[in-house]
């Protein structure tokens, strides 16, 4: 199965600007146009070996576990960003089209899952229906 690529928006002085550190990357090891659909963007060794989901859920633990410490770590799995992308989208008021595209999911099925409204929504929701004029009949 082949998906299409995300574009990313550039903002260089932004401190979590993924496009930005992409173009580093490839400039400071160049990959032709040609070259670059038969050579991974991420690999595990300098003979090109494509990073696995194991080794990049291993530096993530560890990176976690270094910035957070161990109590936070556990809770925190690779995926647990894909979970705050939804969340983050859902609250920003985006269709759940766009948060399946923008998380790269298959079926609308993983953002009802997955994509949770903020407690203070929620709050907020309760507390509209027990102010709303009901006139229908039980």
């Amino acid at each position: 199965m082949t998906r299409a690529s995300l574009a990313l928006a550039f903002h260089p002085t932004g401190p979590c600007d993924a496009a930005a550190r992409l173009a580093r990357l490839e400039l400071q090891f160049p990959i032709s146009a040609d070259q670059r659909r038969h050579v991974p963007l991420f690999v595990s060794d300098a003979a090109g070996t494509p990073m696995s989901h194991a080794v990049v859920d291993a530096i993530f633990a560890a990176a976690c576990l270094f910035a957070l410490g161990a109590p936070v770590a556990r809770t925190l799995p690779l995926h647990s960003g894909r979970v705050w992308l939804a969340c983050a989208l859902l609250a920003a008021g985006h269709s759940t089209a766009t948060i399946q595209a923008m998380c790269r999911w298959l079926s609308p099925a993983a953002v009802r899952i997955y994509a949770h409204i903020n407690p203070e929504v929620a709050m907020s929701t309760l507390d509209s229906a027990m102010t709303a004029a009901i006139t229908s009949r039980l």
